[in-house]
């Protein structure tokens, strides 16, 4: 699921694990935020943060392509990690 890739990311490009299930509900509470509840918004800003690198979550950014953008980084996502 994208929660697990998003941890094996973390791991694998910033050498960071969450500390305590404390720490990892604290980021998926700022992930429900920045995404009003809604599943597929979230699972959008976690694989925007993949593709740019980033350590955390922000809004998604308004792309005229988000869509193919989203399906070409999934595609990526399942080749580097294929055991998720």
């Amino acid at each position: 699921n994208a929660w697990d890739m998003w941890k094996q990311y973390k791991k694998d490009e910033h050498k960071f694990n969450y500390k305590s299930i404390i720490s990892e509900q604290a980021a998926l509470k700022s992930l429900s935020e920045h995404s009003h509840q809604d599943e597929q918004t979230a699972i959008k800003i976690i694989m925007q943060s993949i593709e740019n690198g980033w350590k955390g979550f922000f809004k998604i950014k308004n792309t005229s392509n988000g869509k193919e953008t989203v399906r070409r980084l999934a595609r990526e996502i399942a080749i580097k990690y294929p055991n998720l």
